[in-house]
């Protein structure tokens, strides 16, 4: 169905697959499910046959580069050992460099199971066992897979010996008996780990990662608590740094079986991994012999890990992937899903990915996720289509003994998948790659294949003797190479974060502003905001528009709120008068300047109660002054205005000056203008004529005034005596009232 280049149309598959609607239910899980879904389509390009050796090359590691995506490398194992196949590219696995590696050059002797993770900075970690002492070794490279560095040695068993009795060709013997096995390296958060079986349980060290070749040491090695008699593992990096390890336990049988994870929730923190957390159970254990499998230890569940650390909806979210059957005999092996969003502690429902509708077998399942997007995807073998009948699925007339690479992927954090995509061209026999050559076992396809996923397309990497590119130098169904192809899924959409409100900063019309990165759904290329994440909101609601190279495009909106009040400040305590008359005067007309008010935003009001120009009467009067801003904010500030009856000037001297209230005997004395006295002293009055006196200590107050004197202009006097004195300090003599400006 699928040829190079293909422009795979899910809508088309679905319509078929609903026409005759797969239900099905695996043993450990029963799980009834069709997990076809309307998706993205997806291009599959070329078949490359990567490795293009002699001999066998299987259980093979892929990685992408994310700082310079055209980088691609692949490491596998190979016969020739010691030795690992490793092959990269410059140019998106258009072209492929192939040679041996670790074949007693400056990494040791490698003999096999390589994994390889590609971090941020550019530095692409391999992990691999070393055949002089059955180490775990680590390796860097900094130049996109053409050179590696020896960087430590990770684990190596005690007592140290061989792997086991030498055959001729293999002066470093065969890999049973190992006394660690299993390595497996991962990247995230600013550090590398690396998860190995030693002595029957799950281990794993990991180092601290901050540059381009800047490495820490490892830290001690842990043992996951409840781990012993695990293997068969995977280890991934949360967004925090925490680590999660997967195994599975009897693994020297064909079943049932218990998928396990531990984490270690502050990864290189002193805290270590937590109690073991069975994720789910199995039917398919470390040994489980199938038709299509040569390797004669057959498969295992091959339990894998992906973290989502890509900031987006689902970020925080591990995905795992398994092996299951309806019993632990039957050879309807099928790929399952489950995940989990805290960390581990519970996980949802399986979903079986494979949709075919047959009984024949799907095994060696990788996963993969794209921390550009969140996207998940998973590949595995295949033997849907070999009926025994003939035809392109079937290399020799017999059922389920072929297989096919088989891939698919999910949008929306695993919920659902989309149709399965048949990538390899040709079918592959496991069996005709062997017997193997002197130095060991038979394998067949291995124990894992390799999947990467980056920027939208995905990159499994597969165990192929079809020689369907022709180019295999052991020709057709012989000895495996190993293959990829690069997956795009076609951008259908972008989805923006949710929308975003947040307050102003201090002092600020506005704030800035950072939001989650739009998730594309699909090989979106470069996506761009205006404005950008980081760029300065004003206060209101402003849209957001996000573009993707590809064409699709997505809107929210940043709302800034102006919680910021303003300020405001009242003029001060106001002290006046009423003009002079007869009768006396309960009230007057006062103005005041107007409060000064500041705010964050430009717009803020002032209004005051009562206003300036209103009638006040006689005594004291709380004036309350308001600002509110444009958003509503308020902020208040207060004054008093005093209001006297009247009050006497000194004809010669101005700034002597007492103000009166003929209601209570108030009184304030200033003398050149400063306050040198206030109060309430005694009241005397008839009419619009009277006295006020006050007494306290050496201080006395004389007032005598006459509003009625000089046709009602009105005169008086005063006089202030301090420290007893019999001369006054100030005398005031005003004989004509009206008009006179009182300020005291």
């Amino acid at each position: 169905m699928n040829t190079s280049g293909t422009l795979l149309s899910l809508a088309l598959i679905l319509a078929l697959a609903l026409l005759s609607p797969m239900v099905r239910t695996s043993g450990a899980d029963q799980v009834s499910i069709s997990p076809i879904v309307a998706a993205p389509a997806a291009s599959i390009g070329p078949n490359r046959n990567v490795s293009r050796l002699t001999g066998n090359h299987h259980e093979n590691s892929i990685a992408v580069n994310p700082a310079n995506p055209a980088q691609i490398v692949v490491v596998s194992n190979t016969e020739s050992s010691p030795g690992n196949m490793r092959a990269y590219s410059t140019d998106s696995g258009a072209t492929w460099t192939s040679g041996i590696i670790a074949n007693g050059d400056a990494l040791g002797n490698g003999c096999g199971d390589p994994s390889l993770a590609w971090d941020n900075f550019g530095n692409l970690f391999l992990v691999y066992l070393d055949c002089t002492f059955t180490d775990v070794q680590l390796a860097l490279s900094t130049d996109g897979g053409q050179t590696f560095s020896f960087v430590t040695t990770v684990a190596r068993p005690t007592p140290l010996a061989p792997f086991g009795p030498a055959k001729p060709g293999n002066p470093y013997g065969t890999r049973s008996g190992a006394g660690v096995d299993q390595p497996t390296v991962a990247v995230g958060a600013g550090s590398v780990w690396v998860t190995y079986n030693t002595l029957g349980a799950i281990s794993a060290r990991g180092a601290a990662v901050t540059g381009l070749g800047l490495v820490g040491a490892l830290n001690a090695a842990q043992v996951a608590p409840g781990s012993s008699g695990g293997n068969f593992g995977d280890i991934a990096i949360g967004p925090t740094g925490q680590v999660m390890v997967t195994y599975q336990n009897n693994t020297g049988g064909a079943g049932p079986s218990t998928i396990f994870v531990n984490v270690d929730a502050d990864g290189l923190g002193a805290g270590g991994f937590g109690p073991a957390v069975a994720a789910t159970t199995t039917n398919v254990g470390g040994t489980r012999l199938i038709p299509a499998q040569s390797n004669n230890f057959g498969i295992d569940a091959e339990a894998g890990l992906a973290y989502d650390r890509s900031g987006g909806v689902t970020n925080g979210r591990v995905h795992l992937v398994y092996t299951d059957a309806p019993t632990t005999s039957s050879n309807d092996t099928n790929i399952f899903t489950r995940f989990s969003t805290d960390n581990g502690v519970t996980w949802s429902a399986a979903v079986r990915i494979n949709d075919d509708a047959g009984t024949n077998s799907q095994f060696l399942p990788r996963i993969a996720l794209d921390q550009t997007t969140g996207n998940i995807a998973v590949s595995w073998y295949d033997s849907r289509n070999d009926t025994g009948m003939g035809g392109p699925g079937d290399t020799n007339g017999i059922a389920n003994d072929d297989a096919q690479l088989f891939a698919t992927f999910s949008t929306d954090g695993g919920a659902t998948f989309a149709a399965n995509l048949k990538v390899s061209t040709g079918t592959s026999n496991s069996a005709k790659s062997e017997p193997p050559g002197p130095c060991c076992r038979p394998l067949g396809y291995g124990d894992y294949a390799g999947l990467a996923f980056h920027n939208g397309s995905f990159y499994p990497g597969w165990a192929d003797n079809s020689n369907s590119t022709s180019d295999n130098p052991d020709g057709s169904l012989s000895k495996f190479d190993v293959y990829t192809a690069q997956i795009s899924v076609s951008c259908t959409s972008i989805i923006c974060p949710p929308n975003k409100i947040q307050s102003n900063d201090p002092g600020q019309c506005g704030a800035v502003v950072t939001y989650a990165n739009a998730t594309p759904n699909g090989s979106c290329g470069t996506i761009s905001c205006n404005p950008a994440s980081g760029s300065f909101f004003p206060v209101g609601t402003t849209t957001v528009t996000c573009t993707s190279s590809a064409g699709p495009i997505c809107t929210f909106t940043v709302t800034v709120n102006d919680t910021q009040p303003p300020t405001i400040t009242c003029p001060a305590n106001i002290f006046v008068a009423a003009a002079a008359s007869c009768p006396i005067a309960t009230s007057t007309v006062v103005t005041y300047p107007p409060p000064v008010a500041t705010d964050n935003c430009p717009g803020v009001t002032t209004s005051c109660t009562p206003p300036s120009g209103a009638t006040f009467p006689v005594g004291v009067t709380t004036v309350t002054c308001t600002a509110t801003d444009t958003s509503g904010n308020t902020a208040q500030c207060s004054f008093t205005v005093t209001v006297f009856s009247g009050c006497l000037v000194d004809e010669s001297i101005p700034g002597d000056v007492v103000l009166f209230n003929t209601q209570t005997g108030d009184y304030r004395f200033c003398c050149n203008g400063i306050l040198l006295a206030s109060g309430r002293g005694v009241l005397t009055i008839r009419g619009c004529i009277g006295t006020i006196d006050d007494q306290k200590g050496a201080r006395r107050v004389h007032i005598e005034f006459d509003f009625s004197a000089n046709d009602g202009k009105g005169k008086g006097t005063a006089a202030l005596f301090l420290n007893g004195a019999t001369n006054p300090k100030c005398k005031i003599i005003d004989m004509s009232m009206r008009g006179d400006s009182c300020s005291c």
